[in-house]
């Protein structure tokens, strides 16, 4: 939010409401944030844009305090959580982190619904010291239900997991099949070897890939994706609804499309035995991974096959099925492909993600950890490559012509400075070297893994450094990809799940045509689309949160053995090397010492015994309590 001064001492911000006690106000352009004590809030919430002043010669914990004199914009008006009775009144109770004040319903209207997730309008403002008051617009269903809790989730963070009637009427006008005029106008890769490589429970394919053998010895590699910009044009019903969601959402369990159903499954799947549009990168490339040529344009495919991972993994190290041939060509590239990004530079984080597997009842069952096979790193190469290949051509495009033309890259800044030198002194501690000179960050970050794999430290290490990292994000300015080392980058490999790929494939066929046009209206979309993103990822970690706290319930009274992952002045965080859960061990709960938190060191110091806690720590711990409200495990040492 801009720092605007006001009568020399009044400024806008926005409020962070880190705990009842106290938030902060964030304005742009000062140096620090504002802290606010609860009393000065004024009524202001979470989100809140709201006017403030400086309380001259008030500081705390290296923050200046200031006072909210108005409210400009209140965040929200509807409000997620669970309705409870307490004494004579009832209650809603935010699921929101951040909303930490109870909301006051009208008795006659909560009494039959305690216990329900609900959505309620707020009716009156908190004034003084009364709570704000509400009433109820919509039930979700019983609280811990997977229906009410999965729908409470994605309403929070702003998403729908239902699509207009008027849209969905839309999408079934599409015909079914490709007009032989729209065949014709594309190049024809259905006679060519081509299939998708697919998860298990994959429900839409939008990639695709094929390979020819030319008579020149080099091979001919088609890097397909689903051309969604036949279908969904610019400014359509479809097309807006798409834009403002930004981005599809998985839940546990559920996933929350950006397109239609009928769009993304079946129409613009690359499913087999289909004809489907897609839109290609073909490389030219030999058996050393070098790149001859390079055609991006246009196409009709048919997938021969869908394979899942496992299938093409099996292909490959058996050398056996139909596909083993193209399959353990493409591996051979792809990892060399892989080398080549490496050598210069790009950051090969290994991190192991988790299945959590529901029952029918959306119970989770059992925790196991995804494979990354082989399989998965062909289909990145590639994907990857595309997406270089398409960002490249439109910059070399721009350079050639003279000319700024709209894009929307997918940048990747440096990591913070502050970060890296800390990540620094804490590997010295465990007696690893992270020292990067000028100019070789990178090769730092890979001298690091390399010393780290292995060892009892790998999690931890590497868990700090990718936390150094920068987030990752859209604009139309043509910076470099540090982390995949790529001086430009884009997305183009998904549009069936991600708003920026299909405005790359609108802007693609403009300029193949040579249209460049120097009206540059993306900025705000490539904004939008990152904070889309950003919340989806938000929703995703609720949804994963939820349902671990869940599972860990059933893990009461079992020792459990976890890793410390974080440690701060009020405790130590644990994740359980099984299942990837995370706990906490408050400091309260740590018995026969008291123990100091030595920041500068990642870790704490018993004052009597000496004893230490510090990262990457292997500790036996037992479940204290689970609290599904706050989605939090307390632990006790055992």
């Amino acid at each position: 939010m801009k720092a605007t001064k006001q009568h020399n001492t009044q400024y806008t911000g926005k409020i962070d409401h880190i705990s009842k006690q106290y938030a902060y106000a964030i304005v742009e352009g000062l140096p620090t944030d504002i802290l606010i004590t609860h009393t000065n809030l004024q009524g202001a919430w979470h989100g809140d844009t709201i006017k403030l002043v400086l309380l001259h010669g008030k500081k705390r914990n290296g923050k200046p305090e200031g006072k909210v004199t108005s409210i400009v914009q209140r965040a929200q008006n509807q409000v997620i959580g669970q309705i409870k009775k307490e004494g004579e009144h009832h209650l809603l109770l935010p699921d929101h982190k951040r909303l930490h004040h109870p909301i006051l319903l009208p008795t006659q209207q909560a009494q039959s619904q305690t216990s329900q997730k609900a959505i309620v309008e707020i009716t009156a403002w908190p004034q003084g010291s009364a709570l704000a008051e509400g009433s109820i617009t919509k039930t979700l269903g019983a609280v811990g239900t997977h229906r009410a809790e999965t729908e409470a989730i994605i309403l929070q963070f702003g998403f729908s997991s239902s699509f207009p009637p008027t849209l969905l009427q839309e999408a079934n006008k599409f015909p079914e099949t490709l007009s032989e005029q729209e065949i014709k106008r594309r190049r024809d890769f259905r006679p060519i070897t081509t299939f998708t490589i697919d998860p298990d429970d994959a429900q839409d394919f939008d990639d695709a890939l094929s390979l020819e053998k030319l008579p020149n010895g080099h091979y001919q590699i088609g890097i397909h994706i689903a051309d969604v910009s036949h279908y969904v044009t610019p400014l359509s019903p479809i097309d807006q609804e798409a834009l403002q969601r930004g981005t599809s959402v998985y839940l546990v369990g559920e996933t929350i499309p950006m397109l239609p159903e009928r769009l993304s499954n079946p129409l613009c799947s690359l499913k087999p035995n289909e004809d489907r549009p897609a839109f290609s990168v073909v490389v030219e490339i030999d058996q050393n991974a070098r790149i001859h040529h390079t055609w991006i344009g246009e196409t009709v495919i048919h997938s021969d096959q869908r394979l899942t991972y496992a299938q093409a993994k099996e292909a490959i190290d058996e050398q056996k099925g139909a596909l083993h041939q193209p399959l353990c060509t493409l591996h051979q590239i792809a990892k060399k492909l892989r080398k080549k990004r490496i050598e210069k530079g790009a950051i090969p984080f290994n991190t192991t993600d988790f299945n959590i597997h529901l029952d029918e009842a959306g119970e989770p069952i059992h925790i196991t950890p995804k494979q990354s096979s082989i399989a998965h790193q062909l289909i990145e190469e590639f994907m990857l490559l595309a997406n270089r290949l398409v960002a490249t051509q439109v910059y070399q495009t721009k350079t050639r012509q003279n000319k700024h033309v709209p894009f929307m890259y997918r940048v990747h800044d440096e990591p913070d400075h502050e970060k890296i030198e800390q990540l620094g002194r804490f590997a010295s501690q465990l007696g690893y070297s992270f020292k990067p000179k000028k100019g070789q960050l990178p090769q730092a970050y890979n001298t690091l893994l390399t010393q780290i794999e292995g060892t009892p430290h790998q999690h931890t290490l590497q868990s700090l450094a990718i936390r150094t990292m920068a987030q990752a994000r859209y604009t139309t300015e043509p910076k470099p990809h540090f982390g995949l080392a790529f001086k430009h980058y884009t997305h183009f490999t998904s549009p069936i799940r991600r708003y920026p790929d299909l405005i790359i494939h609108r802007l693609l066929k403009k300029y193949l045509k040579g249209n460049l046009s120097t009206q540059n209206p993306y900025e705000d979309i490539a904004l939008h689309a990152s904070q889309r993103e950003r919340l989806a990822i938000e929703a995703e970690r609720a949804s994963i949160n939820y349902k671990q706290v869940v599972f860990m319930q059933k893990l009461k009274g079992q020792t459990l053995q976890g890793l410390i992952s974080h440690i701060t002045q009020w405790g130590i965080y644990i994740e359980i090397i099984d299942n990837k859960c995370e706990g906490m061990v408050r400091l309260s709960d740590i018995k026969g010492d008291f123990f100091f938190f030595e920041a500068d060191k990642f870790r704490l110091r018993g004052k009597r015994t000496g004893k230490i806690y510090q990262l990457g720590d292997k500790v036996n711990v037992k479940i204290k309590a689970c609290d599904l409200d706050k989605r939090t495990v307390d632990l006790i040492f055992v």
